[in-house]
Parts: structure tokens; sequence; C-alpha cells
């Protein structure tokens, strides 16, 4: 499923690190509405593989530096999930959370609505997105201190991407998908590498328009819960052109 939430600033300035205020949003809405659940995403289990991805649109907005400049105090966030439990906790969450301020650096942030979007249906064994999150393709063995991050423009890039989305896949489907990967094959039509700030450091990612071939179930599961590394932090978000 998928949502949409406006959000209103108290002033026009955020940090640069946008998707950590997301994530700071969503474990106070998280933790008020049901604690139980909270837990089970954050704490006891931190490595489990989460169903869902965000994106957040910002009209308007300057980049600089150190901190991002949202002239309209006001920007949305798309939510999608795979899972149907993720996205019923979710809307609940906010729900519970409208019209209530949450302070964060030097701001604070107000939900002011939520409405479901309409997916669009997969038939196919194939399909082309665009991403409407930049995608991260990490690399590490194991541990924070070995991370490498790569670009869909290099091979070794392409190599690690096909890597992760088929353990992304196994994880969720178990030996159901472990034939069916052998058959997945990745077309970059377009991409354009970026910069994103992510928990005080600066890691490279791509935008860009995929073309996937796999079965109809795995392609429709990469629309819904995003695609590659670091999804449930706001990377790899998928629309369907």
């Amino acid at each position: 499923m998928r949502f949409r939430v406006k959000f209103n600033l108290q002033n026009e300035s955020i940090p640069k690190d946008k998707n950590r205020i997301i994530l700071s949003f969503l474990k106070s809405a998280y933790s008020k509405y049901d604690i139980d659940y909270y837990k089970s995403l954050y704490e006891e289990n931190q490595t489990k593989q989460k169903s869902f991805t965000f994106s957040t649109y910002m009209p308007q907005a300057k980049f600089l530096r150190d901190e991002i400049i949202i002239p309209s105090c006001s920007f949305d966030l798309e939510f999608s999930s795979y899972d149907n439990y993720d996205s019923l906790m979710f809307y609940n969450s906010i729900i519970g959370i409208l019209n209530k301020s949450i302070d964060i650096k030097g701001n604070s942030i107000t939900a002011k609505n939520i409405i479901n979007l309409k997916e669009k249906p997969i038939f196919d064994n194939y399909a082309t997105f665009k991403t409407i999150s930049p995608i991260s393709i990490r690399e590490h063995n194991g541990d924070n201190k070995k991370t490498w991050y790569h670009l869909l423009e290099t091979e070794k890039g392409k190599e690690v991407f096909l890597h992760n989305i088929k353990i992304q896949a196994l994880e969720q489907f178990g030996d159901k998908a472990k034939y069916d990967l052998d058959d997945l094959k990745l077309s970059v039509i377009k991409s354009k590498e970026v910069r994103v700030k992510h928990y005080d450091i600066v890691i490279p990612a791509n935008l860009a328009i995929l073309r996937i071939e796999a079965k109809q179930y795995l392609v429709d599961y990469f629309y819904k819960a995003g695609i590659c590394s670091q999804r449930s932090t706001g990377f790899g978000m998928l629309d369907l052109i």
C-alpha cells in the first residue's frame, strides 16, 4: 500500500540530513501508537529486513551546505510497503499523531493529513521504473567499518546491486525465489549520481530509470518494498512508468 502525508514546519529551515528527521518522526509516531511494534522494528532485531520505503517531495527547496530551505514550510512524504500489516501500522500511527507538533533540531514538524495512493498493477514479468528516492548500493562485510558505496554506472555497482536485490528477495520469499532469481535481469536506461547526507556522512547514490525483468511477483515486490540497500531509511523507492 502507498500513502502520502502532508507535513508543515514551524520555519523554513531543516538539517540537510532530512531522512533522519523523517525516521525520528516515524519512531515517535510508532512508539506512541504501539510500543511493541516499535520495538519489533527498531530494538529487538535491528538487522531484520523491513518491508517499507519512503521518499520526500519538497517543492522549491534550496539545498545548501548544511541545511535545506523550504520556502513554503511544507513538504510531502510518500510511504510504500509490501506488507499490509506494516501499512496498517503506519496509517494508524500517523492518524494518532495528526496535528501534534514534534520538535526537531531548530524546528518542529506536524503531520496535517494522510491519503491512500492508488498502486499501479503489475501483470508482466518486467517493468520500467523511475526512482523517487535515490538508490543506495552498499557493500559491507558484516560491520560498518568495512563499508563501500557503489554507483549504477559502474560494472561493480551493477554487480553489487544485483547481489543485494537477490538477497533482499530471498529474505522475503525464501526458497520460493531461489531459482526464479537466476532469470532476473537489469537494464539501466538512465542514471544520475547524487550525494546524500545520511547520519553525518555523505554517500554516493543514484537517481535512475531502470528496467527489471523477473517473475511478476518479484517485480511487484520491488515496486512496493523499494529496492537495494537502506530502503527503510529513505532510499530505493520506485514508481512505475
